[in-house]
């Protein structure tokens, strides 16, 4: 049997790699993760805070995701979620939400010249972290 070379199964792992990745990508709806668990045992549970927004969870940190339409290669036209704050300790509810609000607010101020227009659409956002939030508290509630 020939050896590969090392420059080879570089390429070979790190092809592998791109497409578990991509096709990790596709699907990403709220779910339960059981993998490692005991019987009956949850390890994370992603969390619906709104219809365009998840709440991922693993053993170590949290993030919230925004459904989109992919506009490039594989992902094209289907729907996609992308992560839209940073990763925060599973404790740190704060700091995730305000992550949420500056980028949101990054968007706002990039889309909008008129400070009426912009001051709508703070409003519009409080409102959303807000009923995001109502959600949140409502399936920590049911666990």
């Amino acid at each position: 049997m020939p050896r590969k070379k090392k420059d080879e199964t570089v390429v070979e792992e790190t092809a592998k790699k791109k497409n578990t990745k991509a096709k990790a990508k596709e699907n990403k709806e709220p779910k339960e993760n059981t993998d490692g668990a005991e019987e009956g045992e949850v390890l994370y549970r992603d969390i619906k805070l709104s219809d365009d927004y998840i709440l991922r969870r693993d053993n170590a940190c949290m993030w919230i995701e925004e459904k989109g339409i992919g506009k490039k290669g594989k992902a094209a036209g289907k729907e996609t979620w992308n992560r839209v704050t940073g990763y925060y300790n599973n404790m740190q509810f704060t700091y995730l939400f305000q992550s949420f609000a500056n980028k949101k607010l990054r968007s706002i101020s990039n889309e909008t010249s008129s400070p009426m227009k912009y001051l709508s659409k703070m409003k519009d956002l409080e409102q959303e972290i807000h009923s995001m939030i109502e959600n949140l508290l409502k399936e920590i509630e049911h666990k």
